[in-house]
């Protein structure tokens, strides 16, 4: 998919199904990610927990600065989870990370999208 424009990308990317909400399986999100970066070796997969789930931030290694990523890491590890609401993780991350940009995405293509800006992404294993 390198140098393909973007509307032709997103045309092929609907029609292999990563239009689809993100899942609450981390792995079957890994995977949808990797099959949109399959030819892309620049990316970063940095396995981890949130809440004593597995999670993953995924991200362009040259657009990330790994003072940023250590920061993520230690603001996500001081996470204690009040309840199980999808809504309390999310006010967490919110109030912890003051980056203007924050976003939740619900296809794996806007979490794609996202990450060719430079952004990072972090998939958790929900129940």
């Amino acid at each position: 998919m390198i140098g393909q424009n973007s509307e032709s990308r997103q045309e092929q990317n609907a029609e292999e199904g990563f239009q689809n909400p993100v899942s609450s399986s981390l792995k079957e999100n890994i995977s949808s990610v990797k099959k949109i970066f399959e030819a892309c070796d620049d990316i970063v997969y940095h396995y981890t927990e949130f809440n004593n789930r597995p999670g993953c931030l995924i991200y362009l290694s040259e657009m990330v600065h790994n003072q940023t990523m250590v920061d993520i890491e230690t603001g996500l590890s001081s996470f204690a989870d009040t309840g199980d609401s999808k809504q309390s993780v999310s006010a967490f991350i919110r109030k912890r990370f003051s980056y203007s940009n924050l976003k939740e995405m619900n296809t794996i293509q806007s979490a794609a999208d996202q990450i060719l800006t430079g952004n990072t992404a972090l998939f958790v294993e929900r129940n």
